[in-house]
């Protein structure tokens, strides 16, 4: 019995065309993506301590407001920096909660929340 050797041919495919196929792929916006830990940080602050200083704040997935909120914490409740991620010119810390949060959220959880509103404490 013989082999018969089979070779297939690929179109000729231009670069345009591979240009237009990508830019119609949709790209995931910060709202659509999941999760962003700890292994997006850029750095670490001093002290490593903070305390919430409004009376709400969105406890995030990712370091932007484009991220959904996986919980609120409370006006005194304590964290700890596990890291910061500049993002445009606002800086973000990925934070673990250090006890529960008045407001539910339990001792452990981590999330991302803008330096603008905690307060370093030491």
């Amino acid at each position: 019995m013989a082999l018969m050797s089979v070779r297939r041919t690929l179109p000729a495919v231009s670069i345009a065309t591979v240009l237009a196929i990508a830019a119609a792929v949709p790209v995931a916006s910060a709202s659509a993506a999941g999760p962003v830990g700890a292994n997006a940080c850029q750095g670490f602050s001093d002290p490593q301590h903070k305390t919430v200083k409004v009376a709400a704040l969105n406890l995030r997935i990712g370091p932007g407001v484009g991220y959904r909120a996986k919980g609120s914490l409370a006006r005194g409740d304590r964290l700890f920096e596990e890291c910061y991620r500049d993002v445009k010119k606002d800086r973000w810390y990925h934070v673990k909660l250090l006890a529960k949060s008045h407001n539910g959220l339990p001792k452990g959880a981590t999330g991302w929340v803008n330096r603008k509103y905690v307060r370093d404490t030491y």
